[in-house]
Formats: structure tokens, C-alpha cells, sequence
């Protein structure tokens, strides 16, 4: 009775075998599997590496990076003594502030009102003010003078003038009627003599007051045109010199400014977010000229790329477009996920390298990958991309089932074993 009941239960293990065995070839022969052409690769970055140079001569003071530190944009990499720039500077500054106060002094003086908070504080410049205003009105003041005196002289003549008038014609009138009398024989001719005499004294009287009248008016004309050449040319000079001083203040600006940006070059920042790659070895106090390396710098940047060798017998396989794995050696796959990318470029030719066994040069063709996620899918937080990372690219060239893996390595057994003699 046991043996029946043993050559069942035999048989339905029998069965259980051949199911599952059936089943893994079933299995095998539809489940697919990504087909991987690997390279060996590194992060690139498409752009130049970043050479930090002075741009003024200087004493190094501090240097405050090292080599692999990874910095910021505008983080500060070295400083120079900044004991010359900011001495320049405040000269320069100086000098500016003057010749403001200067150009608001002579808009003030020539009649411009605007802008004397700047010569409110130039105490100098508002003595100075002060001092050629009061000089210019005191001179005006003279030429006015000297009108006023003209005018009233002149109004002393017309006066006289009108006085000697009356008298030539009074004593004319009186040399006709002492002639008329004398006539009559009432009279000596003496007398007719001496009122002539008077006459012609005031006659000559009355042109020399006519002579002096037009010598009045000539020099209340010239005065008038003196003092208006005067200060005519009091203005034209106040032009000339607020121009050459507007001048001078926007090349002062301009030096002003240049000096502050000399200021701010003996802070070295970086111009980008890097990764330092070399640092000047300079001893601190060291002079420094226009131009000398500083440090250089790799740009970190969303566009780093990969570029991977890929072996000359799997070249047939790969297509640009295709995807590919990225597994990085200092972030384990295992432990971080990987990157996704694109081949975006592959070299038309093999490219002979050395490195190879025993020294010797292998060929290889230079695939370049679009990384299209940065993501690692495991990692809490994202670690920092550097340039020169090594990693393992794995081109995915298509798909094959469990079962072609196996089959593959024996038909390429058959068929070069039956092309053996």
C-alpha cells in the first residue's frame, strides 16, 4: 500500500520539476533585459578652466582657498594690501569733492543757482565766493561812480550852459542899444566897446561849456562801455573756467571711479561657482604684478557632460540618441542610484591611447553624454558633480530575453566548433 502511495507522491514531484522547470524556459523566453554596451568615463566640463589674475600690482596679503575647495560665486579667494588703492583713492576723492565745489561756485557766480550743498561744505571755496562777488560789485560800484559823476557834471553844464545863453543874449541886447545911443550921440563908443568885450567872453564862455558838454557825454559813453566790457568779460572768463572745470570734475569722477574698482580688485573673488584646481604657491607679502595667476578655477555649472571611451568591438551597437546609465565611482550605484544621459556625439574615428597592458596603446572611440537627469533617486541629499569624477557608462543598445543570454554563448560555440577541421 506504501509503495503506491510513494511512486505518486515521486510523480507529482516529478511533475512540480518538469512544471517549473518548463516555466523558467517559458519565463526566459519572453522577459526582457536591457542590452548594455559599458566605457569607462569621466565628468567634463564643455567650458575652458578659469584662470584668476591680478589686474593691479600689489602685496599678497591672505589667501583663503585650497585646492579641491569648492567655492561660490563672489566668495573671496585673496586679498591684496589695499594700503596704495585706498591712499589713491582718497586723493583722488579728495581732489573730486574740490572741483564739485568748485563747479558749484562758479555756477553761483555766474548766475546758476543750483547745487550749494556741495559748496556749503568746501569752506574755501565759499571764501572764495564770497571774495571775488564782493570784488566784482565794488568794481561795478566804481564804474557807476564815475557815470553818476559824468551825469552830474553834465547836468552842471546843460545848467551853465543855459545861464551863459541867457547872459550873451542879455548883453547883445545891451551892445544894441548902447550902439543906437551912441549913434544918437548919447552915448561914448567906449561903452558899446566894453559890453562887446563881455559878449564875446560869454560867447566863448558858452562854446567852451558846449565843448565840455559833448567830452561828458564821450566819457559817459566810454565808462558805459567799460563797465559793460567789463563785465562782460568777467562772465566770459567765469564761463571758461566753470567749462574747464565741469571737465576736470568728470575725468576727477571718472579717476574717482576707476580708483574705487582698483579698491575692490584687492579683494579676489570668484567669478563663478568653481571647484579650485591650483593655487599660486606665493608667500604672503609677495609682490604681485598685472596679470599673474592667482588661481585657476573649474566652473561648476548645470552643463558638465561625460565623456567615456567605448571598445572598438562594441562600436556596431551604440547610435547616437541612444540612452545611457551612469554609475559613478565616488557615489555607489548601490547606495545612490545612478545618473541618467543621452549620446549626444561619437567620434568618427578610434583615438590610440596610452595605458594599455604592459604599457601598450589601446584604441578606443570618444563617446560624449548628455546628462538628462542629475537626480540620484536614493540619495537624501544630492551630492556636488565635480569635473574629473570617474564613473562607468552603460549605453543601453536594446533589449533581450533571459533566454537569448544563454542561447548566444552556445551558438557561437556551434558555429565556430563546426567550422573547425
Amino acid at each position: 500500500m506504501s509503495a503506491p502511495v510513494e511512486r505518486s507522491a515521486a510523480a507529482w514531484v516529478v511533475y512540480l520539476l518538469v512544471a517549473l522547470v518548463v516555466s523558467a524556459i517559458v519565463w526566459a523566453a519572453w522577459a526582457p533585459l536591457d542590452v548594455r554596451v559599458a566605457g569607462r568615463g569621466r565628468l567634463v566640463n564643455p567650458s575652458q578652466n578659469m584662470l584668476v589674475r591680478t589686474l593691479e600690482p600689489g602685496l599678497l596679503s591672505a589667501v583663503r582657498i585650497r585646492p579641491g575647495q569648492v567655492v561660490r560665486r563672489g566668495e573671496v579667494l585673496a586679498t591684496l594690501d589695499p594700503t596704495f588703492a585706498g591712499a589713491d583713492q582718497s586723493q583722488i576723492a579728495g581732489r573730486e569733492l574740490s572741483l564739485r565745489a568748485q563747479v558749484e561756485r562758479l555756477r553761483l557766480q555766474a548766475g546758476e543757482r543750483s547745487g550749494a550743498e556741495a559748496l556749503a561744505r568746501q569752506g574755501d571755496q565759499r571764501a572764495l565766493l564770497a571774495e571775488r562777488q564782493a570784488a566784482h560789485r565794488a568794481r561795478l560800484r566804481q564804474f557807476d561812480e564815475s557815470i553818476e559823476r559824468l551825469r552830474a557834471a553834465l547836468e552842471a553844464n546843460a545848467a551853465d550852459q543855459r545861464v551863459t545863453g541867457e547872459r550873451v543874449r542879455s548883453l547883445l541886447e545891451l551892445e544894441q542899444m548902447l550902439e543906437k545911443l551912441t549913434r544918437d550921440n548919447f552915448m561914448s563908443r567906449s561903452r558899446v566897446l566894453e559890453t562887446q568885450e563881455k559878449r564875446l567872453e560869454a560867447e566863448r564862455d558858452l562854446t567852451t561849456a558846449r565843448g565840455r558838454q559833448k567830452e561828458l557825454e564821450k566819457e559817459i559813453r566810454v565808462t558805459e562801455a567799460e563797465r559793460e566790457s567789463y563785465a562782460s568779460s568777467v562772465r566770459q572768463r567765469v564761463r571758461e573756467e566753470l567749462a574747464q572745470a565741469v571737465t576736470d570734475s568728470q575725468e576727477a569722477r571718472e579717476q574717482l571711479a576707476k580708483a574705487q574698482r582698483k579698491s575692490e580688485l584687492v579683494t579676489v573673488v570668484a567669478p563663478h561657482d568653481a571647484v579650485v584646481l591650483e593655487v599660486r604657491q606665493t608667500a604672503l607679502g609677495s609682490v604681485l604684478n598685472p596679470g599673474d595667476v592667482l588661481a585657476v578655477l573649474v566652473p561648476l555649472d548645470e552643463s558638465l557632460l561625460v565623456e567615456a571611451d567605448i571598445d572598438p568591438a562594441d562600436i556596431g551597437e551604440i547610435r547616437v540618441g541612444d540612452r545611457v546609465r551612469l554609475k559613478l565611482d565616488a557615489y555607489p550605484f548601490q547606495k545612490y542610484g545612478t545618473l541618467e544621459g543621452r549620446l549626444s556625439t561619437l567620434s568618427a574615428d578610434a583615438l590610440s591611447l596610452e595605458g594599455g597592458p604592459a604599457g601598450a596603446t589601446r584604441t578606443v572611440f570618444r563617446a560624449r553624454i548628455e546628462i538628462t537627469r542629475r537626480e540620484f533617486l536614493y540619495a537624501r541629499r544630492q551630492p556636488v558633480l565635480l569635473p574629473g569624477m570617474t564613473l562607468s557608462a552603460e549605453v543601453i543598445v536594446g533589449e533581450r530575453t533571459v533566454l537569448a543570454y544563454f542561447l548566444y554563448p552556445l551558438i557561437r560555440t556551434v558555429d565556430e566548433s563546426i567550422r573547425e577541421r
